[in-house]
This record gives structure tokens, sequence and C-alpha cells, in this order.
């Protein structure tokens, strides 16, 4: 809230307000919902095509971001760990599209210039899977930092 503050200009910006219980928990309900819907349906679609694999970590995505707001307030520090496994699903995404098989094959577009467009769009995707792969490492050694050093006070 304080960057919200001083990026904005009204000097009467106050904090937003939490939301109530009911619609956490229900936001939550839908976002995991979709994100076990997408899951399932790659597993179910990869039988016809195996690329379709990749639903799977984007479902788990909005599984694990959906949990997050289905926490309760007892069990907060599950939050970092949690977003560490969404942000870890978000890198392999992006490695997968970056990295991946053609995706021109897929898409049925097999011209020469779809193939330097689709060049240059994994180019993009390879310099943000760099930068996703950073954050999920930062976070999972945020996450293993945070328990050794409780372990060490106690």
């Amino acid at each position: 809230m304080v960057a919200l503050k001083k990026m904005s200009s009204d000097p009467l910006l106050t904090e937003l307000p939490p939301l109530p219980p009911t619609a956490r928990m229900a936001a939550g309900f839908i976002v995991l919902g979709t994100g076990v819907a997408l899951a399932v349906t790659g597993l179910y679609e990869t039988h016809s095509d195996p690329r379709a694999v990749i639903a799977v970590p984007a479902g788990l995505i909005f599984v694990f971001g959906g949990a997050i707001f289905l926490l309760p307030p007892s069990l907060a520090r599950l939050q970092l760990p949690l977003a560490a496994l969404a942000v870890t699903s978000l890198a392999v995404v992006f490695n997968y599209v970056a990295f991946g098989p053609e995706f021109a094959g897929y898409l049925n577009l097999g011209s020469e210039t779809t193939r330097n467009v689709e060049t240059t769009g994994r180019l993009v995707f390879s310099f943000f899977a760099v930068l996703m792969n950073a954050a999920a490492l930062g976070l999972w050694f945020k996450v293993f930092s945070r328990r050794r050093t409780k372990q060490n006070r106690s």
C-alpha cells in the first residue's frame, strides 16, 4: 500500500478495504476450480496431442493462487511456499514456450514468415523465462532460508 500511495497524486488515498471472507472464499474457489479444470483438461488431451501437457503447469498456477486466497490467517506461513509453487509453475510454462517443441505445426502455420515470427517470439519468451527462473529460485531460496533461520533461533 505504501508504494501505491507514493505513486498516486491523491494525498487522501487510504488503504484498500480488506475483502470480506465470503467474497475471498468465492474468489478462491473460482480461481482454484479454473486451475483444476485446466490441469485435468490438459491431462485428458495429452493422449491426442502430447504438447497439451503444458496445460498442467498452467492450471497449477491457478490452483496455487486459489489456495493462497483460501488460506485462513492461522496458516499465513504457507503463503510464501504456495507463491513459490505458483511462480515455479509459471516459469515452467515460459520455459516450455521458449525452449519446447515447435508451435508452428501445432497452429497449422508452416510458412517461412511464421517460422521467423516464432523465432522472435521464442527469443522474447526466453528472456522472460530466464527472469521467471530467477524469481522462482529466489522465492525457493527465501522459503528454505526462512525455515533454517527459524530452526536456528529455537
